[in-house]
């Protein structure tokens, strides 16, 4: 405008999809997707297309230390999203809008010292209902544009609870954000959008030991019955200022953190929320007839706890129809 291993997506998506410390991660979502002039939309129809890459060499603990051992991911995902933004009404002075979208796990690897497994399937679809803003003039004086979204995630995607690795997660989830992009000068521009996840129960996960069975008591494993993710909170941001008046370059960003602990059989998983923050930069190009636009970003994530420490690479085209 993760994953128990299971995608990410959008988280959109799908992000960062990297080995489990826990019996229990955060599925995907947008971790990075959006960057420049994020909040700028008005009335349209129009494609959006993006090309992810995600490679992490590193698992960190909960206080941000690399574990020992082999633990490696890599992910490429192709994300569609398809938005319709109507001019002939107006809710609180926006163009209301919807918003689909679907990612495709092209190639998922996950290696670590309990398995190897890989992943290439259909991810769960997402959508969404926004208010995009006209531009206004915050303080009078700086051109702003802001859009707010409710998003829901559907566990439509590839999901066996026989694998570790899956392109879909198995359940629902609610995935809202708040976009706004505000210009101080003519070309210099600061972007953000700020996003909220809830995920529901998985009531049919992989095989995970239930905090209910005692390893000491030399009973039969019991294995637990549904897992929840805990909730989080993540921003992406970026600057950007404009070179040429069809090419953009800046820094850009994401930063998460999961405020509630994940959950197996109703009891919290300790020391298992997660954090990241990444940086890099990325350039946004821009066509003569503004129908085509392009993203390249790039991040590096320097600090983690309790997931992959890695690189991202993000492509993305905006067709204008």
């Amino acid at each position: 405008m993760k994953n128990t291993l299971v995608l990410c997506c959008f988280c959109l998506m799908l992000t960062l999809f990297s080995a489990p410390a826990h019996a229990v991660s955060l599925s995907g979502g947008n971790l990075g997707y959006t960057s420049f002039m994020d909040g700028f939309g008005e009335p349209c129809f129009l494609s959006d297309q993006y090309l992810y890459f995600y490679n992490a060499d590193d698992y960190t603990d909960s206080a941000g230390h690399a574990k020992p051992g082999t633990n490696r991911s890599h992910n490429l995902l192709w994300l569609t999203s398809i938005k319709y933004v109507t001019d002939k009404v107006k809710i609180l002075g926006s163009w209301p809008g919807i918003d689909i979208e679907l990612p495709i796990v092209m190639d998922l690897h996950v290696k670590n010292e309990r398995f190897t497994e890989n992943e290439t399937n259909v991810g769960d679809l997402f959508a969404g209902v926004f208010l995009q803003s006209p531009q206004i003039m915050l303080f009078g004086k700086y051109p702003f544009w802001q859009r707010i979204e409710f998003l829901a995630k559907f566990p439509t995607g590839h999901y066996d609870s026989k694998d570790y690795v899956n392109a879909g997660s198995n359940t629902y989830a609610i995935n809202p954000y708040y976009a706004f992009t505000v210009m101080p000068t003519p070309k210099l521009e600061f972007s953000a959008r700020i996003f909220y996840k809830w995920t529901a129960k998985n009531n049919d996960p992989p095989k995970t030991p239930s905090p209910k069975w005692n390893p000491k008591s030399g009973l039969p494993p019991q294995y637990a019955d549904d897992t929840q993710e805990g909730q989080a909170v993540w921003v992406n941001y970026a600057a950007s200022h404009e070179i040429t008046r069809n090419l953009r370059l800046g820094i850009n960003g994401y930063y998460l953190q999961q405020i509630t602990a994940h959950e197996i059989d109703g009891h919290e998983v300790p020391n298992s929320r997660e954090k990241v923050l990444a940086i890099g930069p990325g350039g946004m190009f821009i066509s003569n007839n503004k129908k085509e636009i392009c993203y390249l970003n790039f991040y590096e994530e320097v600090y983690s706890e309790n997931r992959g420490r890695g690189l991202a690479v993000v492509l993305r085209w905006l067709h204008v129809f």
